[in-house]
């Protein structure tokens, strides 16, 4: 039981770290993507502004989630 107590606490703290890199890196504000749109007259650079940090954002926390599970630490 107590195995199985701390594998979840450090999951859950793999995830909490995962999380928080995942907020700092993907989508700006909205604000920020009507700016585009309006300077750039389209929506063209906007939606690859949103596409492109959602995945970058994924990807990176999908790394580091998995690097810290082969390592076998809390990160």
């Amino acid at each position: 039981m107590t195995a199985y107590l701390a594998e979840k606490q450090l999951e859950t703290k793999s995830i909490a770290y995962v999380l928080m890199i995942f907020v700092l890196i993907y989508l700006p504000c909205l604000a920020v993507i009507a700016v585009m749109k309006r300077e750039t007259n389209g929506w063209k650079w906007p939606a690859f502004t949103v596409f492109y940090t959602i995945t970058l954002a994924w990807l990176i926390s999908f790394v580091i989630y998995r690097a810290g599970l082969l390592l076998g630490i809390g990160i």
